[in-house]
């Protein structure tokens, strides 16, 4: 069972690859969303989870694109039973909260058991994202962020991308993404 549900795990992470490529996506790196889901819920068992979790990962990691895990510790804990993953990125929300409360939890292991490379925090009106100290990085060269049709790194950066101020929603990326084949 295990091996089949890694297998589930994979195909899933090869048609998001599939549609990114399709799209003209590329990005170094994906955030895999592990929270709980009214529409298609996560399975009772942690096994059965981390299964498909770790094929997903693997799926990501054998196309040469970095898989981070974003979610909270009640979520996490829920789903996967805990599991340290070390070397994994890992994006954290914090909830109502502020800036401050987001950088501090830069400096203390995630649910996953690494320090996180993002944090989240929320106003009620927005989200707020902030790359934790050390990360370094930028987005992809040609993806749809950073190519001329957007307006290249001054605009993801005047976006405010990972800098803790608010990222709007970039115009016609959405469509372009799930655009019909």
């Amino acid at each position: 069972m295990t091996q089949r549900l890694r297998r589930v795990g994979a195909a899933q992470a090869g048609f998001n690859l599939a549609t990114m490529a399709r799209v003209g996506l590329q990005s170094p790196m994906v955030w895999v969303d592990v929270e709980p889901r009214t529409q298609s819920p996560w399975s009772t068992s942690a096994d059965n989870n981390n299964a498909v979790i770790d094929g997903v990962i693997a799926r990501y990691q054998a196309a040469g694109v970095r898989a981070g895990i974003y979610s909270y510790n009640k979520a996490w804990k829920a789903i996967t039973g805990a599991p340290v993953l070390p070397g994994v990125p890992t994006w954290v929300p914090v909830g109502h909260t502020s800036g401050a409360e987001a950088a501090a939890t830069c400096a203390v292991a995630s649910y996953a058991g690494s320090r996180p490379w993002l944090t989240q925090w929320t106003d009620d009106v927005r989200d707020y994202d902030l790359t934790c100290p050390g990360v370094t990085g930028r987005a992809a060269r040609g993806n749809i962020l950073t190519t001329d049709g957007i307006g290249g790194n001054a605009t993801w950066r005047a976006l405010g991308a990972g800098t803790g101020t608010y990222t709007p929603p970039v115009r016609g990326f959405m469509g372009t993404l799930f655009a019909s084949t």
